[in-house]
């Protein structure tokens, strides 16, 4: 069913602008963007933005496989909470399980953040402001 109320044909609120206002800049230190320029610092370092690898599309798309990771661990029967090891090609005990897969998609939403300057911090408030005034299981869909 879709939402009749009246207030969604209300004028919309002036944009709100959630890019940084210098390279390089996020103004008030926030924690979502001083972890997600870690993140950015550490991924460019590794080569993870030089040339096709940078493209808007992949980064995008790998943040979905991360969310793919994290179903086909409960599916193959691991709990939310538990983190195990498995070696990898190169021989080093890499973590696995969903909060690993968690903190994957963390990574990289930081980190595609923080290289194209947006306050994630920001919006995070905006968002959440928006979502306080929304009515319980707004939307009228089962889930």
């Amino acid at each position: 069913m879709r939402n009749t109320n009246s207030s969604a044909t209300k004028r919309a609120p002036a944009s709100i602008d959630c890019t940084t206002k210098a390279p390089g800049s996020f103004g008030p230190e926030k924690p979502l963007n001083i972890l997600g320029r870690w993140f950015h610092k550490i991924a460019k370092g590794k080569g993870w933005w030089k040339g096709s690898a940078g493209r808007v599309e992949k980064k995008i798309l790998l943040m979905h496989s991360e969310l793919s990771e994290m179903t086909e661990e409960l599916r193959d029967g691991r709990s939310q909470t538990e983190v195990y090891y498995k070696k990898d090609k190169h021989g080093q005990w890499k973590p696995e399980g969903v909060p690993i897969e968690a903190a994957d998609l963390y990574i990289r939403l930081g980190d595609y953040c923080a290289r194209h300057q947006i306050d994630l911090d920001r919006a995070v408030e905006i968002k959440m402001a928006f979502n306080l005034g929304r009515p319980y299981l707004h939307g009228g869909k089962a889930f």
